[in-house]
């Protein structure tokens, strides 16, 4: 697609931008009212956003709505944002990743990584600014992979892998952790906080799966199935806290002292 060809498209592209706002501010308030992490919240709705639209309007008028070539230029908007959100100095090595063959994002998440923190380095302000400005758009780039989903995932088979993916994410870092743990000497609440603060994926997991789908690596069943996984396990890691800590502050009987009548007859 030229450039030329994108400019009759941009305010349509505009109009949805405007839309997917205002859902992931509600995914932010939700989350905040459950006490989840924002990222739950804007994740979720944005990748029930497109289906939830399609069931209410059917195909046709979805389509007529987000024609292909619209939804196209307001991936390519998302996935800028989310690169700007991973790192300013990460734009050229994205695009140079692209030509490669490998998705954007990957070559943004190595420069983010890579580029060291505090306040006081030249490139801070830069970096800080332009990820405030990428961080509005990344509800948009799950919008745009739900709906890609939507036209991939077999709903019959999704959630026996979703259920599967759960499972053994939580067997394999969570468990695996505990046991680590443990095996290292640690009291069993410490390994249980343990498990609980590896057993979350975060944003981190959302990008690198997404990443994983863009190259072809990873299947839409297993994206959707990865993708419910670390939503889950985040959602899981303040409760799962908080019933700890509960545990740890709750009072410990005290035997009571033995009366005279009953240490005489010892």
């Amino acid at each position: 697609m030229d450039v030329l060809s994108l400019w009759p498209r941009i305010p349509h592209a505009v109009a949805v931008l405007g839309v997917v706002a205002p859902i992931a501010y509600a995914g932010r308030w939700a989350a905040r009212l459950v006490r989840q992490p924002v990222v739950v919240g804007e994740v979720t709705l944005g990748l029930l956003a497109g289906p939830a639209a399609l069931a209410l309007v059917g195909r046709l008028a979805f389509d007529t709505m987000l024609p292909e070539p619209v939804l196209h230029l307001v991936g390519l908007v998302a996935e800028a944002g989310l690169v700007f959100y991973l790192g300013a100095a990460a734009l050229a090595v994205a695009l140079t990743m692209k030509d490669l063959g490998m998705t954007a994002i990957l070559g943004a998440a190595v420069v983010g990584f890579a580029v060291p923190g505090g306040g006081s380095e030249p490139w801070t302000r830069v970096v800080t600014d332009l990820s405030r400005a990428g961080r509005a758009l990344v509800p948009t780039f799950f919008v745009v992979s739900g709906i890609a989903l939507l036209d991939d995932v077999s709903p019959a088979a999704s959630w026996t892998l979703i259920a599967w993916t759960i499972a053994l994410g939580c067997l394999g870092k969570g468990v695996g952790s505990y046991v680590g743990a443990r095996l290292d000497g640690r009291p069993p609440r410490l390994a249980g906080r343990i498990a609980i603060l590896m057993n979350t994926r975060g944003l981190t997991e959302l990008v690198v799966v997404q990443a994983g789908y863009t190259a072809g690596v990873l299947s839409a069943a297993m994206m959707l199935g990865l993708t419910a996984m670390a939503l889950v396990t985040t959602a899981m890691t303040g409760p799962l806290l908080d019933l700890l800590d509960r545990g740890e502050r709750a009072p410990r009987a005290e035997p009571l002292p033995l009366t005279t009548t009953e240490s005489s007859s010892r």
